[in-house]
């Protein structure tokens, strides 16, 4: 019979082959936890899922925040009570600093528990939260040479990432356009069902619209589709100004097309979502001729943002990369 020691062998073979990876996602997982501990608690006292979240968001950056102050409380004790053995700035968090931390989660529990009068799920899910917190102080400690674990993690897992994504940037590539279709399309198409456009735009068709089964969401569809070829054409006519007017002036030599979207081009991308949503909104719903509301409601903003703003960048860079500019151009060398 094998003993424990050589089962265990592989998987900390395995663990140390691939250590870097497994510890970005275990600081991910402690991101997480408190994270929704903090958001938890907060819901479960007196906020709404907004403010919860944001206070989930703030416990965090209270964590960084703390952080950041140890190294000057620290130099401030060495003043103090000076070590001439000591380093001057350790690689390691100090443990007074990790009491301190537990002692501030014991705090805010004991404060909730105090302001709800008795022993809720806040306190329990807030002292979580903090205790999972303490290895988000060695995600944000700054070591001697400057760097974080956050970053050496953090580039790590870029690099793996890289590397796993290069062998199939291909098949990435065609998924991510059509993910970008399909926000765009959705994207529109919700907004125009929720905000009440499509029915609007049918009943401006007439009898034989309305007598359409489904006819929202035929109308909802078109408005998708409408968006794709919307895109299509100001990715264009954005081309061809591109190519008419700066273009000749700021270069002079042909070279190969760029298929980048320049940015005036994307920025222009977004002020229109703004107002073609902002319209749709105004349009789909019943208004009096003295006041006009915008008011996107409860998925609006998310199909903007989703939909137009993400789904459509992507919809007009392919676009824009298969449009005949007649090639770029690039500066004289003197």
């Amino acid at each position: 019979m094998r003993d424990a020691t050589d089962l265990l062998k592989p998987i900390e073979a395995w663990a140390n082959r691939h250590w870097p990876v497994l510890r970005v996602y275990g600081y991910m997982l402690a991101l997480a936890i408190t994270f929704g501990g903090a958001a938890l608690a907060a819901y479960d006292t007196l906020f709404t899922a907004t403010p919860a979240a944001v206070c989930g968001l703030l416990a965090i950056y209270l964590i960084r925040l703390y952080t950041r102050s140890i190294p000057a409380t620290q130099r401030l004790i060495d003043r103090l009570h000076p070590e001439p053995d000591g380093p001057a700035k350790p690689d390691e968090i100090p443990g007074w600093a990790v009491g301190v931390h537990v002692l501030i989660g014991l705090a805010l529990s004991t404060t909730v528990m105090a302001l709800e009068d008795t022993h809720t799920n806040a306190a329990m899910e807030l002292f979580i939260a903090w205790a999972v917190g303490r290895n988000l102080l060695d995600l944000f400690w700054r070591k001697r040479d400057g760097t974080t674990l956050f970053g050496t993690a953090y580039d790590a897992f870029d690099k793996w990432l890289d590397a796993k994504a290069a062998r199939h940037r291909p098949l990435l590539t065609v998924l991510g356009t059509a993910l970008c279709f399909v926000l765009l399309f959705g994207g529109v198409a919700v907004h125009a069902y929720e905000s009440g456009f499509a029915e609007a735009a049918a009943g401006k068709c007439g009898a034989q619209c309305l007598a359409l089964p489904g006819y929202k969401y035929l109308a909802a569809a078109m408005c998708g589709a409408a968006a794709i070829v919307f895109v299509k054409l100001h990715a264009r006519l954005t081309s061809e100004a591109q190519r008419v007017t700066a273009d000749p002036f700021k270069f002079v030599r042909p070279e190969p097309p760029s298929t980048k979207v320049p940015f005036w081009v994307v920025a222009l991308h977004v002020l229109i979502g703004l107002v073609l949503f902002g319209t749709m909104a105004v349009l789909g719903q019943e208004q009096t001729p003295v006041r006009v509301v915008i008011n996107l409601r409860d998925y609006g903003t998310l199909a903007l943002i989703l939909g137009w703003w993400i789904g459509g960048r992507g919809v007009l860079g392919f676009f824009w990369a298969k449009l005949p500019r007649g090639g770029g151009y690039t500066r004289a060398r003197t």
